[in-house]
């Protein structure tokens, strides 16, 4: 899929567990706040570097997989795989991006 496409997925099905009290708000900002940041920093990247383009990791492509996981997991009532977010700043760390 695109990765637009993925966040602003990731993003809305993060909302609507949240206010279905089935997604702890702790977890939902490591969710939101990550896409966030790598928004702006795709639009400060863009703007700064014209002809730049940005590629893919291994590290970002887990990173969303993790999150679909956890989503799934919460909508069919496995909550304890939530803890999984915990690894998203130690993955953008360790990409350097």
């Amino acid at each position: 899929m695109d990765p637009l496409t993925d966040k602003l997925f990731v993003l809305f099905a993060s909302c609507v567990l949240l206010l279905e009290k089935d997604f702890h708000p702790f977890f939902f900002s490591l969710f939101f706040l990550r896409d966030v940041v790598l928004i702006v920093a795709l639009i400060v990247h863009k703007k700064l570097l014209r002809s730049a383009e940005i590629g893919s990791n291994v590290y970002g492509k887990l990173t969303t997989f993790l999150q679909f996981v956890i989503l799934t997991s919460t909508i069919v009532g496995v909550d304890s795989l939530q803890y999984l977010s915990l690894l998203f700043p130690y993955l953008h760390i360790v990409t350097g991006k």
